[in-house]
């Protein structure tokens, strides 16, 4: 999952003589990185950047949020919280904190060099096959954190960002700074394993909503109409992505007013336009799917089970024969390594660019048949059934030995660190990037401490803290280090 460097420093804290909240902080920005003059992006409230690892070289983008007011600490430490919790190939990670007395810091990716936004003012017609590839990315991302109990709230083409030079790839979903936490459990739209004649089959199990947001925020054209009455839940959000396809199959809005009234009066009474001539161009299965998703959210579906519609089903991704051999002996290997060397491995991984995955993440969404944004049990049965002859029993061991946080789950890094190339993961680079996040005490070593430190880091937002497998890591490094560890000699250790 993707972790910030260092998730102790910030902590919110109250004031007993004030009863105010205040930041703690201890490290500083500028030790650690070298902000360039490139600009990314400017907001009213807060700016994107380039910045340099230090260590490393790394490039990086840093978002710095002024401390002008308690909603925007307020509105940060939501989108800290939120990102560190998070784990998948569309959202975009965090890597790090940082506090100041008039800024905060937060390390990100650096994103793609194209935005929906850009792409649509550039391309005077979008092909139903790239935006299938788009959506589906879109829609299993919001399915994944839905299923977190996460809601964004301001999805919109300028938060959507890719590469459409190679096939739209490093897919992100940006900007969480909206975003809210809901109690996912009550309602949410899930998929329900069942044995029948045998088999499993995977069928959905839907319970009605009972609204949770109250709060009007978001872009205008976007705005669900629930929202405008003040009364609303995690399907706005459907509505927002039915209002980027509308505009994407178009090049037009489906709402319009002469002012912010109109607008919203237009949302809240008008049905969208289908007649003009580029509706022609379109197929009824695109076209009914917009309809059906802008639609009234006692009706609208979940992305989960827009997934299901005919639009996407062609579109799957497939494992081909060499494609699965050659992740089970990835797999097989991964599996053998000592808890200590996976979760090292991990570590590294959940450091690393995302823009180093693009050619793996498809492995991924191809065992995550069920687009969960994280590897059940079931799933990788399935998978391994089509495949091999191994029994159950074989394959439940396999996945196990991958499952290093013992939740009944592997998650996207998780898999990752188990698949990619060891060349990949094992650089000098990467090295100095986790040297450089768990030596605290900035000597030439890690020692039993900084190793605690980055267990706790690990484990801290993971669904499931296993106290047994953190304590076992630890007495491993112990066994295997003693108090502690070079560079060089943690480098070979990986590489044996």
């Amino acid at each position: 999952m993707s972790k910030p460097s260092d998730l102790c420093f910030f902590i919110l804290k109250k004031s007993s003589s004030q009863g105010k909240k205040r930041v703690s902080f201890q490290r500083v920005f500028e030790d650690y990185y070298l902000l360039s003059h490139e600009t990314l992006y400017v907001d009213r409230k807060w700016s994107v950047h380039i910045c340099y690892h230090k260590a490393s070289g790394t490039k990086r983008a840093v978002k710095i949020i002024p401390k002008k007011s308690e909603y925007e600490l307020e509105s940060l430490l939501i989108e800290y919280q939120v990102l560190a919790s998070l784990d998948h190939p569309c959202i975009s990670k965090l890597y790090d904190h940082f506090e100041s007395k008039i800024n905060s810091y937060l390390i990100i990716d650096t994103v793609a060099d194209s935005n929906l936004y850009s792409f649509l003012r550039e391309t005077e017609f979008i092909p139903e096959s790239d935006l299938i590839t788009i959506f589906m990315k879109l829609f299993k991302t919001i399915h994944y954190f839905h299923s977190k109990g996460i809601c964004h709230k301001n999805i919109k083409l300028e938060n959507v960002f890719f590469e459409k030079s190679s096939g739209f790839k490093n897919f992100k979903l940006v900007n969480f700074n909206l975003a809210e936490k809901f109690n996912q459990k009550t309602n949410f739209c899930l998929p329900e394993i069942r044995r029948i004649n045998g088999k499993d089959a995977f069928k959905t199990k839907t319970n009605n909503c009972s609204y949770k947001f109250t709060k009007k925020v978001g872009t205008p054209i976007y705005l669900a109409p629930e929202i405008l009455d003040g009364k609303y839940d995690e399907r706005c959000d459907i509505w927002s992505s039915g209002i980027l396809l509308y505009i994407l199959l178009s090049s037009q809005l489906p709402f319009k007013g002469k002012n912010i009234l109109e607008l919203f009066n237009s949302v809240k009474t008008v049905k969208p336009n289908f007649s003009s001539k580029i509706w022609e161009k379109r197929s009824q299965v695109s076209i009914k799917l917009v309809q059906h998703i802008l639609s009234r959210i006692e009706i609208r579906p979940s992305a989960f089970e827009i997934l299901k519609n005919e639009w996407f089903q062609e579109h799957s991704p497939q494992l081909t024969v060499n494609e699965f051999k050659h992740l089970h002996n990835s797999i097989r290997v991964f599996s053998q390594y000592s808890l200590l060397k996976q979760v090292i491995f991990y570590a590294i991984v959940v450091n690393m660019q995302s823009f180093m995955f693009k050619n793996y993440e498809k492995y991924f969404y191809a065992f995550d048949f069920l687009n969960q944004g994280e590897l059940l049990k079931p799933e990788f049965v399935t998978i391994y059934k089509k495949f091999t002859r191994f029994d159950t029993i074989e394959i439940h061991r396999i996945f196990d030995s991958l499952d290093i946080f013992e939740n009944q789950q592997i998650t996207y890094s998780v898999f990752m660190s188990s698949i990619l190339p060891i060349d990949l993961i094992v650089t000098k680079k990467n090295m100095l990037l986790l040297f450089d996040n768990c030596n605290h005490n900035q000597n030439e070593c890690i020692d039993i401490h900084d190793f605690q430190v980055m267990i706790e880091r690990l484990f801290k937002y993971n669904n499931s803290l296993n106290s047994k497998v953190k304590g076992q890591a630890i007495s491993c490094f112990q066994q295997d280090f003693s108090q502690k560890v070079s560079f060089n000699e943690l480098f070979q250790f990986l590489k044996s």
